[in-house]
């Protein structure tokens, strides 16, 4: 079994949400308390809406962008997908197609299945920069599930 994870889908999807709820929900708990009138010459109100807003934007940012990433791990003829508390197993079979995306800083890799597990029907990574090339190489019918783009 090869993991074909990058090891940033762990500091991603644990340790970046963690640590922001904790520093950033702190700061925001600090500003409704505060008996402050202004900071930085700006109203306390305004910065109070302005800390609770941020929060919640950034909040569903990551729950929509980093919460939908998996750790993959791929066998001869299985695929192994976990979100660290739960993992599910896929035959090949099931696997539709496979687009590879490139965001300049970093690219992903969704998994589209035929039929929805409990993860969905899609599923993405970030893929190991060594692993997933020696992987595709390794296994040509990899290859030819990759969607061109």
């Amino acid at each position: 079994m090869t993991n074909v994870s990058s090891i940033l889908t762990l500091a991603l999807r644990i340790f970046l949400p963690t640590f922001f709820i904790v520093f950033y929900g702190l700061l925001m708990t600090v500003s409704l308390f505060s008996k402050e009138e202004y900071i930085a010459s700006l109203p306390m109100s305004y910065f109070r809406i302005f800390s609770i807003t941020m929060f919640f934007a950034t909040l569903i940012i990551i729950y929509f962008t980093v919460f939908k990433l998996r750790r993959v791990e791929l066998d001869s003829n299985t695929l192994f997908i976990s979100d660290y508390f739960k993992q599910a197993k896929y035959p090949y079979q099931n696997i539709k197609n496979i687009e590879e995306h490139n965001y300049m800083l970093f690219k992903t890799v969704t998994i589209n299945l035929e039929q929805s597990g409990i993860f969905g029907n899609r599923i993405t990574f970030v893929p190991s920069g060594r692993r997933w090339p020696k992987y595709k190489i390794k296994h040509p019918e990899i290859q030819n599930l990759i969607a061109s783009k």
